[in-house]
């Protein structure tokens, strides 16, 4: 749920990007951060734990009235389960970054456990609605099959896209389906306190 500020109308919604560790969080934030003007405030931001969540700021301009912006957040490692629910809390939507390769299956699915571990633990439970699911490393020359990686990540989300995030490719697409689920919900949210 974005954080609406309406006697300054500023609004700040949030996407997090999830993933196990090497899937392509980093790599996504540093693709939009070369690719977007607007982008502001790279962060790397230390957990109590010494862990690190990463974060940038995105301006996305006006929309009823209210001056928009994305915090963009990706823990390094999967976070515990407290923590986790730490950081999905507030999220608008949630990008699950899938690693193509193989050897990474195991590891994808722990990820995917941590994230309905974290989602649970905020009353939702559900991931499909808000979840957007980046096949990630698509270049690699054996990355796995989408049927196959469709098959081994048990979700449905509201988008899929393919991607080589270290490469760039993708990424903005991925972003634009977070933000286009973020900025619906937003959108109704605005409407609803108007009045």
């Amino acid at each position: 749920m974005a954080f609406v500020d309406r006697l300054n109308r500023e609004v700040v919604a949030k996407v997090v990007y999830w993933g196990a560790a090497g899937s392509g969080k980093s790599e996504n934030l540093r693709a939009i951060m070369g690719a977007s003007p607007e982008a502001t405030f790279p962060l790397n931001l230390p957990e109590p734990d010494g862990r690190w969540v990463e974060c940038i700021v995105l301006r996305l301009g006006e929309l009823s009235g209210y001056q928009v912006s994305v915090q963009l957040c990706a823990p390094r490692d999967l976070p515990d389960p407290e923590q986790g629910r730490d950081l999905l809390k507030g999220a608008d939507s949630v990008v699950f970054v899938v690693d193509s390769a193989p050897a990474r299956e195991a590891e994808n699915l722990r990820a995917l456990e941590s994230l309905r571990q974290g989602v649970g633990g905020n009353g939702s439970g559900a991931l499909g609605p808000h979840l957007v699911v980046q096949y990630n490393k698509r270049d690699l020359e054996d990355a796995c099959p989408m049927e196959v990686l469709r098959a081994a990540i048990p979700v449905v989300p509201e988008r899929e896209v393919e991607a080589a995030a270290a490469r760039g490719e993708g990424t903005m697409e991925t972003l634009k389906e977070a933000l286009r689920i973020a900025l619906v919900q937003l959108r109704a949210e605005l409407t609803v306190g108007v009045g």
